[in-house]
């Protein structure tokens, strides 16, 4: 699973942390957006 990458879209910045910080531990890419807009943006991009 390592350098497979997710999207966690939260509008809860620490809740949004916390699970990045778990996956991150279990070697995921992880991108963060706290709103849809934001989310859209980032998923275009990867």
């Amino acid at each position: 699973m390592a350098g497979e990458k997710i999207l966690i879209v939260d509008d809860k910045k620490e809740i949004a942390e916390l699970i990045r910080d778990y996956l991150e531990n279990e070697e995921y890419e992880v991108e963060l957006a706290y709103n849809g807009q934001e989310a859209l943006e980032i998923y275009k991009i990867l």
